[in-house]
């Protein structure tokens, strides 16, 4: 894997791109798995760089790196560690051993039913609350910035999947909580990026796939997936849209490292709205496509339900196994924290300028980045 990285390393220097020894043109290189096209790249990133550009007076500016062209989602974290890039976004589900607390937060996924909710809950817990959190980031040379939640996801399958007897057998794209419970509910979870899932749906590698409705239209699914099951099945929460390599951060002046923070509240936000957009538009033209969305039988649901009650023991006790300190008091604060940003969210009628504020209220204001 090193050598690899370094081959990586050599022909971003042979292309032009910078590294952390480059920081002083601040030029900043992004890793992201995702395609160009995703949702938190072109409502997000794009806007997000542009804004950092216009107001370090052209001193900071992001180069994005999309579709994996410098890491696969599994290597985020290694290449942003290691200054072959200077930023990136990263999926925790792939980074266990090196971001434990992180990931039991991601765990409770089955929970989550609101990207608005979830934004605000896991950013306040991990860039204010969570002290552990930050330390797991600092021992990989890594700040975290934003992050972003999916709208909650469904089931979407080649075949009609609408009850357990369906379900039984059928190999579905599931990484972490829900690769568990689809286990449970007698499917054969397979380990595969949301990148990759397009290649493998096609190729027969996975019968199903769980995400948001939005990757229909983003991951283009609505060619190879022809029936989703409509009913919410959590929210990965997990994503963290913007990470910084330390020693990226600590080259950057007052000015550069101001422009960042002052534009990460809207970042967070875009993610949270644009998901709920790209959502509504990806189910307005499945039908084009010849997507059927289909009801789930009532054991289905009645499973689900079942399972969502069992989930936050079932993670407090796998953290714990885990030699996470303090699991229990930590899940109940973050527990507090999603209903502290639920009251918010109803408050805020879902106004965007309201729930900016709202973040650099209550999360960005008081957050420490170093």
């Amino acid at each position: 894997m090193i050598r690899k990285l370094s081959l990586t390393a050599a022909l971003g220097v042979a292309l032009g791109l910078s590294s952390v020894a480059g920081v002083q043109a601040a030029d900043l290189t992004y890793n992201t798995y995702l395609p160009a096209p995703h949702v938190l790249n072109k409502v997000g990133m794009e806007p997000f760089a542009e804004r950092v550009a216009r107001d370090s007076g052209g001193e900071v500016n992001f180069k994005l790196l999309t579709g994996g062209s410098v890491a696969k989602a599994s290597a985020g974290l290694d290449v942003m560690r290691d200054g072959i890039v200077n930023s990136g976004l990263l999926v925790d589900l792939y980074m266990r051993k090196s971001l434990p607390l992180n990931t039991v937060i991601s765990d409770l996924a089955l929970l989550g039913t609101d990207p608005l909710v979830m934004v605000g809950a896991v950013s306040e817990y991990k860039l204010v609350l969570c002290e552990q959190c930050r330390k797991e980031m600092q021992r990989s040379s890594s700040i975290a910035m934003a992050f972003a939640s999916t709208t909650p996801y469904t089931l979407m399958c080649k075949t009609k999947v609408d009850s357990l007897a369906s379900m039984a057998g059928k190999k579905v794209r599931a990484t972490g909580p829900w690769g568990v419970a689809f286990k449970e509910f007698g499917m054969v979870p397979v380990n595969v990026s949301s990148g990759e899932t397009y290649e493998a749906m096609q190729r027969g590698q996975i019968d199903c796939t769980a995400g948001a409705d939005a990757w229909l239209k983003s991951y283009t699914l609505w060619d190879v997936a022809k029936f989703v099951v409509d009913y919410p099945m959590g929210t990965y929460h997990g994503t963290l849209v913007l990470g910084m390599n330390a020693d990226t951060w600590a080259g950057l002046s007052d000015k550069g490292r101001k422009a960042i923070v002052s534009n990460l509240p809207e970042l967070a936000a875009a993610g949270a709205f644009g998901y709920e957009v790209e959502k509504q538009e990806a189910r307005d033209g499945a039908s084009g496509h010849g997507v059927a969305f289909v009801e789930p039988a009532r054991d289905l649901v009645d499973a689900l339900v079942d399972y969502q009650q069992k989930e936050i023991e079932r993670v407090i006790k796998q953290a714990e196994g885990a030699g996470i300190k303090n699991a229990r008091e930590e899940v109940q604060t973050f527990l507090k924290t999603i209903e502290k940003w639920q009251k918010i969210v109803d408050d805020s009628k879902r106004d965007r300028a309201a729930y900016v504020e709202a973040l650099e209220r209550e999360i960005y204001s008081k957050a420490v980045f170093k």
